[in-house]
C-alpha cells in the first residue's frame, strides 16, 4: 500500500549500519501526526511524506488486520554447542495446547538470544543451521565489532506462534480531472515561520486520484489534520493517499 521510495543502508568503515533519512518516505498518521509531518521532514531532511488514507484509524486497522502471536520463551543459560531440541519440543507442547494452533495455516519460528560471555544484553537470531554465524554477524551490525573467537552462550530458547491475519486488498479509485476545486473549502490567512500567507483549506473526503494541492494548504477530515507548508506539494494517489513532496 505504500510503495514510495527507497531503503537504503549505509554502512561505516566500522561495519555498523547507519541509514539516511532522505532516502526514505516518512509515513505520518494518528490525529496528530498529520499536522507536524512536512516540518519533521524538512528537519531530518526527508523529501516526502505519506499521509495514509483514515489516518487516525491506521493503528486501529492494523490491530484488525495483524497477525495473532503468541511468544514462548525458556531461560536455559547453555554453550552454543548444546542441544536444544528438547527444550523447543516442550515450547511447542505449551503453544499447541494453549493455542490450538492448525499447523495447516499457521507457522511456528524457532529463535535464540545469544551473547558473548560475560556480556549483559542478549541478541536474538533465528535458529537453524549456522545460528552462530548469524549472531556474529548481527553483532558487527549492531555494535561494530564481532570476535568469533569469543565463546557464545544462549541465554533463551524462544517459539512464535503465529496465525496471519486476514488479508484485505484495499480498493483503488479511479483519476479526476486533477484540479481540487470540488474539495476547496475556503480560503484563508495562514502563518507560516511567523509570515502571514494566503492558503486554501480543503475537505480530504472530498479529494479525488490525481488531485495536486500546493502549500500553503490544510486538508481536513474526520480523525486528522494535514498541513502543507509553502514550498511543499501533495498529490492524491489511487488510493486516496496523500504523497507530500518538497518542491526543488
Amino acid at each position: 500500500m505504500f510503495p514510495y521510495g527507497p531503503s537504503f543502508a549505509k554502512t561505516t568503515p566500522c561495519g555498523s549500519i547507519k541509514y539516511d533519512p532522505r532516502e526514505f518516505t516518512l509515513v505520518a498518521f494518528g490525529g496528530a501526526g498529520p499536522l507536524h509531518a512536512c516540518a519533521l521532514a524538512s528537519a531530518l531532511q526527508m523529501p516526502r511524506v505519506l499521509i495514509p488514507a483514515c489516518p487516525g484509524a491506521l493503528s486501529a486497522l492494523g490491530i484488525l488486520l495483524a497477525d495473532t502471536v503468541r511468544d514462548y520463551s525458556k531461560t536455559v543459560m547453555l554453550k552454543s554447542d548444546a542441544d536444544l531440541e528438547s527444550y523447543f519440543r516442550e515450547l511447542e507442547g505449551l503453544a499447541m495446547t494453549a493455542s490450538q494452533i492448525d499447523e495447516a495455516v499457521g507457522s511456528v519460528v524457532r529463535s535464540l538470544d545469544l551473547r558473548y560471555a560475560g556480556q549483559g544484553y542478549e541478541l536474538n537470531v533465528s535458529f537453524g543451521p549456522g545460528f552462530l554465524q548469524s549472531f556474529h554477524q548481527m553483532h558487527q551490525k549492531r555494535y561494530g565489532y564481532a570476535d568469533e573467537r569469543k565463546t557464545v552462550e544462549i541465554v533463551n530458547v524462544r517459539l512464535r506462534v503465529a496465525i496471519p491475519g486476514e488479508a484485505v486488498e484495499f480498493p483503488k479509485f479511479l483519476p479526476g480531472d486533477g484540479d481540487a476545486a470540488q474539495a476547496l473549502i475556503e480560503t484563508r490567512s495562514m502563518i507560516f515561520a511567523e509570515k502571514n500567507c494566503a492558503g486554501r483549506v480543503y475537505q480530504r473526503e472530498r479529494l479525488d486520484p490525481g488531485d495536486q494541492l500546493d502549500g500553503p494548504a490544510i486538508v481536513v477530515e474526520y480523525s486528522a489534520t494535514t498541513v502543507i507548508p509553502p514550498g511543499w506539494t501533495a498529490l492524491v494517489d489511487a488510493y486516496k493517499n496523500l504523497i507530500m513532496e518538497a518542491k526543488q
